[in-house]
């Protein structure tokens, strides 16, 4: 009973603590920083109920969607931003509970009452330098699907430990990595684990329960039903219009993207791994990879299956993102940041119980041991603070603002660039405040479904598709221009030959050249 006690004292204190200073250093509103340019997609999907950028993410549309209407601020990406921050620190929570299971295991292999004792302590330390390594602590400030990935990762491995010592609460695990296929699909990458957990615990294992798994796996995908339904409504943020079955596999698995697996050369991959141990040692220092291995030697000989359930994860991963051809492939990382943080635990943990075994005269050995536990969170937040400190990031919304002001009414606004058009379509669908704007990205002037998109929900548009392809953009103002405002958030150097190019605060007005310029 004492030690359900401690474990949901130390949920409840981890999250209070990542939360407080995630909840300090969020964004405000609207940001491109800590690569979160896709959060204008998202945040004008869930504002109308339509589809974002694949693979759809329904679950994290839908959970958006309510943050916007529940929770006590204006701006919709005010709502989204905190709503990450709560996630990442529910992930924190969770983290702190997968560390101390791990480490309970470990205890009842050793006699020492000092192994039992220091296992808050530690829990404590791992899941809060979890909380403030920069890649996570950057995703928590904004509006991105990661935060709820970490959270929904560490619910599945947390509830993989639970029933591998109790017996109890399998299905939850299937439900939830049935949930987590709804919001990122690198969760499959926990199959091996889940392999090897079911194997360990073969004696909780009955086929009324295997059942229950696959059925509670099934009702966690039920989400994906959100896409082909939103479809239907024509929203105007609806990517790949998943009405059909062609569209939706195309939405779902991201047919968009997959050039991109596996796309990097060895070269490039190799390259990849060498920085990232350098990237690591020059935060960190050479004991901390001391530590981190010693973790992972021992959890591998006391406790193979969660040694295996734990570095098959992150070696998946880790090989997944060095693989993937685009510049944030380094988000897929951020799980496997949780399973080193176990493994720095592990080795951590041994370290304590080490110096308090060989200092147990010194009747200050425990105090000190717990002292240089919080000391070292302590140290990641304020090295870290200033680079990851959005509070008074203003750029994005700056330009939102200025857009808005500066474009005439009915105006057609062409965008490049995720930052530009995901900003834009957050001022006009997100906001509501300019639905009378077109923006369009003329390269997706090519695919069907967007003209469909675009037409529905900005009658009037001239869409033939006969030269929408690679000359979409001037065949488009060639079309518009004298009937509507033209704007481009960008000063393009083919159309600044053709055309005359006014500045309009953030946005380029297009004119003809000699006049016809219109307001």
């Amino acid at each position: 009973m004492d030690r359900a006690r401690t474990r949901r004292r130390l949920g409840l204190f981890l999250f209070l603590v990542s939360f407080s200073i995630y909840f300090v250093t969020v964004a405000p509103g609207l940001t491109w920083s800590h690569r979160g340019a896709d959060g204008g997609d998202f945040l004008a999907a869930a504002a109308t109920l339509g589809v974002p950028h694949p693979a759809g993410y329904p679950t994290y549309t839908l959970l958006l969607h309510l943050s916007m209407v529940l929770l006590p601020v204006e701006e919709p990406a005010a709502a989204g931003n905190l709503f990450s921050a709560v996630m990442a620190a529910v992930a924190v929570a969770l983290c702190g509970g997968i560390i101390y299971e791990v480490l309970d295991r470990l205890a009842r292999l050793s006699p020492a009452r000092v192994a039992r004792t220091m296992i808050p302590w530690a829990a404590m330390t791992g899941a809060l330098i979890f909380a403030f390594v920069p890649l996570v602590w950057s995703q928590a400030l904004i509006t991105e699907v990661y935060s709820l990935h970490l959270a929904i990762v560490a619910g599945a491995f947390w509830s993989l430990l639970r029933w591998m010592r109790t017996g109890r609460g399998l299905p939850w695990a299937g439900w939830i990595i049935g949930l987590g296929l709804t919001n990122h699909l690198t969760i499959a990458f926990i199959g091996p684990g889940v392999l090897a957990a079911l194997v360990a615990g073969r004696k909780h294992l009955r086929w009324r329960t295997l059942l229950a798994v696959g059925g509670a796996l099934c009702i966690g995908l039920v989400p994906y039903a959100y896409l082909p339904w939103a479809a239907r409504r024509m929203p105007p943020v609806n990517w790949e219009n998943p009405q059909t079955w062609e569209g939706f596999s195309r939405l779902v698995l991201a047919a968009r993207y997959r050039h991109n697996i596996l796309e990097p050369s060895t070269a490039d991959v190799l390259a990849r791994l060498i920085g990232w141990v350098k990237d690591f040692s020059a935060v960190y220092y050479w004991p901390i990879y001391l530590v981190l291995v010693a973790g992972l030697v021992w959890l591998l000989l006391r406790d193979p299956v969660v040694g295996v359930m734990t570095g098959t994860f992150a070696i998946l991963l880790g090989g997944y993102a060095a693989g993937y051809g685009t510049s944030d492939y380094w988000v897929n990382l951020l799980p496997a940041l949780m399973m080193l943080a176990v493994w720095f635990t592990v080795g951590l943990w041994l370290v304590c119980c080490w110096l308090m075994r060989t200092g147990r005269r010194w009747p200050y050995a425990r105090a000190a041991c717990i002292a240089a536990l919080l000391v070292l969170p302590a140290v990641l937040v304020i090295v870290q603070w200033e680079a990851m400190d959005l509070s008074d990031d203003r750029g994005a919304s700056e330009f939102v603002a200025g857009a808005l002001e500066a474009a005439a009414a009915d105006a057609l606004v062409f965008t490049y660039g995720d930052a530009h058009t995901f900003g834009m379509w957050y001022a006009c669908y997100a906001l509501d405040e300019r639905r009378d704007l077109v923006p369009i990205i003329p390269t997706f002037l090519r695919h069907a479904w967007y003209r469909q998109v675009l037409a529905v929900n900005h009658p009037g548009l001239d869409l033939r598709p006969d030269g929408l392809g690679r000359e979409a953009l001037q065949t488009m103002i060639g079309r518009h221009l004298g009937l509507r405002p033209i704007y481009l958030t960008w000063e393009d150097e083919v159309i600044a030959a053709r055309y005359e190019l006014l500045s309009k605060g953030p946005l380029w007005l297009v004119s003809h050249r000699g006049g016809g310029v219109m307001p």
